[in-house]
């Protein structure tokens, strides 16, 4: 991100709103071809293609593909979403899972990709996630499969799937996206 708005300077809040499509490039005759950002300008101008310099083009596409990297996962998983509204995405190691209407707190934890039990019951307080024990199992601990699903299907973002109404972006089409705590230590 410091590369982009180095090499064309502009509001943060424009860099956070480029598209993953954001790079264009343009033959020019006995010289090298022009290379430049998409920009939809954050003060309700019309959208522009920002020409960058020739000696950053190599540095911005560097960046752009390791941001793509990092980000590649979470915009596939927004589009799973806009493909499949009103249910909660799983890996494919837990599909299986979907057919459940009870999930152990260890099924909990693998779907929701952290440690343990214990961080799946912490997760169930914070989210509002009742847990009961059924009958016959102990002292375990379960959740419903629909009640996980509604509780994260309440964290997608507010327009989701739309990322920005201004210029109508989607998340799965944004340059800068992330899934939550996925930059945490």
């Amino acid at each position: 991100v410091a590369v982009i708005l180095l090499a064309s300077p502009d509001r943060i809040s424009e860099v956070l709103t480029l598209p993953e499509a954001c790079e264009v490039r343009e033959p020019r005759k006995g010289k090298e071809d022009a290379y430049g950002l998409r920009w939809w300008p954050a003060k309700g101008a019309e959208p522009m293609v920002k020409w960058l310099v020739p000696s950053m083009a190599s540095v911005v596409e560097e960046a752009l593909k390791k941001i793509r990297s990092v980000t590649a996962e979470a915009r596939r998983i927004a589009k799973w979403y806009e493909q499949h509204p009103g249910q909660l995405y799983l890996a494919a190691d837990v599909v299986h899972l979907r057919a459940r209407e009870w999930l152990s707190l260890t099924e909990l934890a693998e779907i929701l990709g952290i440690r343990d039990r214990v961080a799946a019951n912490a997760w169930c307080k914070t989210a509002g996630v009742a847990t009961e024990r059924l009958k016959g199992e102990g002292k375990k601990l379960y959740v419903r499969f629909k009640g996980v699903e509604s509780a994260v299907l309440g964290m997608l973002p507010r327009g989701f799937p739309v990322l920005d109404s201004v210029t109508g972006l989607k998340y799965s089409e944004a340059l800068l996206i992330v899934r939550r705590n996925e930059l945490g230590a």
